[in-house]
């Protein structure tokens, strides 16, 4: 039976993130990452080419596979400006260690996407004086405009980049294992010590896998599985906040200005519920 000294279930960007900083720290010896979805470079949509969604199986290449669903997202790094007193971004982390500490953490990451290839250019900086106007005018309506610098990376770069981390991870030994469905996880005495798995496909060929941690980031994808789980071993859980948004579209002479002087703009407001 193998046995390691970290399991990481999922391999969306808090689990690459978590793998490259054991390698800084030189303690990424015996690390695995499973992941039921492929390598980057093997995930591709049909979509485009049939007009229609295939329903790829066993997964979906939207929703699974290194990087998560973000791959095929149009990559945009939603930043902070320096004189903000809030952050806007990464829910409530902030919360728990403090508005300069996540704005530490935020540079650190978009340090790391620099470092693989992202575009130096940032977005939402140019109209600095003219954006305050539009937020104060949105203020007398009990409105909070948004605006933060974003590095957008776009689809096709997303994929170049997670393939140079991939590609990192695999050379500084990380074990990656794909199209692996975590099927349950081996609690003793209160305390995960393992996975049990099979190949996607493959139900009858079970294998259990131990290790002294187990990290379970397995995304949206796997919030169902993860629920059971928590239910089945009775894991303690707290629900989280969820913020919803709707999209308007309007016409260009109302959102003009915003249009022209952000990048991208969020407006926050609060409502009361009856």
């Amino acid at each position: 039976m193998d046995k390691y000294d970290l399991i990481v279930v999922g391999m969306g960007p808090s689990s690459i993130f978590l793998a490259y900083e054991l390698i800084q720290k030189k303690r990424a010896k015996n690390v695995l990452l499973i992941e039921e979805g492929k390598p980057v470079e093997k995930r591709y949509c049909p979509v485009e080419k049939k007009g229609k969604c295939m329903k790829c199986k066993p997964f979906c290449n939207i929703t699974s596979g290194f990087s998560g669903a973000g791959a095929f997202s149009d990559g945009k790094l939603s930043l902070y400006n320096k004189e903000d007193e809030d952050i806007y971004v990464g829910g409530n982390l902030h919360k728990y260690i403090g508005v300069e500490k996540t704005k530490e953490l935020i540079d650190y990451a978009d340090n790391v996407y620099l470092k693989f290839g992202a575009d130096k250019h940032l977005e939402g900086t140019e109209y600095k004086e003219e954006v305050n106007k539009l937020k104060k005018k949105a203020q007398k309506e009990d409105i909070n405009l948004i605006g933060i610098p974003i590095r957008h990376l776009g689809t096709e770069k997303s994929h170049e980049i997670y393939k140079k981390i991939q590609d990192y991870l695999e050379e500084n030994n990380i074990e990656m294992m794909y199209e692996t469905v975590v099927e349950d996880l081996i609690i003793e005495n209160g305390k995960v010590v393992g996975v049990k798995i099979h190949k996607a496909g493959e139900e009858e060929n079970k294998k259990e896998l131990l290790s002294k941690r187990v990290v379970l980031a397995v995304g949206r994808k796997g919030a169902d599985w993860l629920a059971h789980m928590c239910e089945k071993y009775k894991i303690k859980t707290e629900p989280g906040a969820v913020d919803i948004g709707v999209r308007y579209e309007l016409k260009d002479e109302v959102m003009k200005e915003v249009n022209k002087y952000l990048y991208e703009g969020k407006f926050i407001r609060k409502t009361i519920s009856i």
